[in-house]
């Protein structure tokens, strides 16, 4: 038994875990990281590190805005300038956080 049991974790857990996802017997999400989960910062914005890291890269200081209304504005008008499919992304998840949680219905 402990032969079987060394043998089963020879490999990292990861390993396993997308061989079992590309094997298809589940239809299963890789599961988040913390980088993932949304934060209050310090301009009272909920954003997740990868977020950060995203704007960051865009050359987008988001300290600067008070509201989420004004940073999708300013990315809206950086891909204007230029395409870039991860701000693309990152702008419409905040346009539908923005909606569901900010706006009244």
């Amino acid at each position: 038994m402990i032969i079987i049991t060394l043998f089963i974790y020879q490999y990292p857990l990861e390993y396993y875990y997308r061989s079992y996802l590309q094997k298809g017997k589940r239809k299963m999400k890789i599961m988040a990281s913390d980088d993932d989960f949304l934060k209050l910062r310090e301009n009272n914005l909920m954003l997740s590190d990868n977020d950060i890291k995203i704007l960051q890269d865009n050359g987008i200081d988001y300290l600067k805005y008070k509201s989420l209304s004004e940073l999708i504005f300013i990315i809206n008008q950086e891909l204007l300038v230029k395409e870039n499919d991860k701000l693309e992304n990152l702008c419409m998840k905040l346009e539908e956080y923005n909606y569901y949680n900010y706006i009244n219905k």
